[in-house]
Order: C-alpha cells, then structure tokens, then sequence
C-alpha cells in the first residue's frame, strides 16, 4: 500500500508540476521574446524555446520510464497467478506446500512494492532526462557567452599583439624625407 501510494505520488505529481511549469512558461513567452531583442538578452527567446521543448517531454519520458517499471510488475504478478493457479487446480497436496504458497504471496507483495518504489524512485530522474534530448537551454546559452567573450579576448589580444607588432616595425624603419 504504501509503495503505491508513493508511485502514485510520483506519477500525478510529475505531470501536474508539468502542467503548471508550462502554465508558467507560457505566460513569460511574450517577455522572453521581447528581451531577446536587446543585445545582452539574445539569446532569451531560444532558452525559452528549448526549456519549453525540454518541458514538454515530460510526460513521454514519463511514459516510456513506467513502460520498463511495468515489466517488474508483470512479472510479480505473473508468478501470484501460477502460485494461484497451482492451489486452486489441486496440485497442492499438504500444508507445508499451502505454507509455501502463503511465503510466497508475502514475498510477491513485497516485490510488488519494490517494484512500485523503484518506478517512484525512476520518475524523479523524468526532469533531467527529459532535457538531454533537447539541445540548448542555460548550458548552451553560457557556452555561447563564454565563447563570444573567449573570442573577444583573443582578437583584442590579437589585436594589441598587432600594433605592438607593428609599432616596433615603425621604430626600425627609418624615417625617409629627413
């Protein structure tokens, strides 16, 4: 019970925080494109266009992460039904092998609950999944900043290299008209 409640928790809770994040995201969309018309916020509009993408993904990764946790389930539930199917078609025979069955039922509960707990523990992975399939975002935008001010350096750099280049040129090259 308690395992599935905490799935459960996790599951709804994923796509409601969906739903309410892009609730949000749209409602800063305008502003998003407007300050991405200023120099130093160029690149606003595509951040926002990535985390929204990034965003909506949510529920397909969601979605393809229950299918896999569906399979321990499966099984869990596959087995109850031969152990089942083996006491009620009479070919248990003893107590002992009744006893067995009953072990067997706890220990498919508790399967079941891990298996619950492990797709919990799965969904809360959905977020961080969900933006490795789309690129760009804050990483890409600062990597983008970075390497224009690396450039910027560079060429002033190169740039100061030239003219000290070219003022030590000057001071060996004689003067003519004199």
């Amino acid at each position: 019970f308690v395992g599935e409640l905490i799935f459960q928790m996790s599951y709804y809770g994923i796509l409601v925080a969906q739903r309410i994040f892009m609730a949000i995201m749209v409602i800063f969309c305008p502003i998003m494109f407007a300050l991405s018309l200023a120099p130093p916020w160029n690149s606003a509009w595509s951040q926002w266009m990535s985390k929204f993408l990034s965003l909506s993904l949510w529920g397909f990764v969601t979605y393809m992460c229950l299918y896999y946790v569906d399979f321990i389930l499966l099984y869990n539930l596959q087995q109850d039904l031969v152990a089942y199917d083996h006491l009620l078609h009479g070919s248990v025979n003893s107590w002992s092998q009744i006893g067995a069955l009953g072990l067997q039922g706890i220990g498919s509960n508790c399967m079941y609950a891990m298996g619950m707990l492990v797709g919990a523990y799965i969904i809360r992975f959905v977020p961080e999944v969900a933006s490795w399939l789309i690129p760009g975002g804050v990483s890409s935008g600062a990597a983008t900043a970075a390497g224009s001010t690396a450039t910027g350096i560079a060429s002033m750099a190169g740039g100061a290299a030239g003219s000290v280049a070219g003022g030590a040129v000057s001071m060996v090259k004689p003067k003519s008209g004199r």
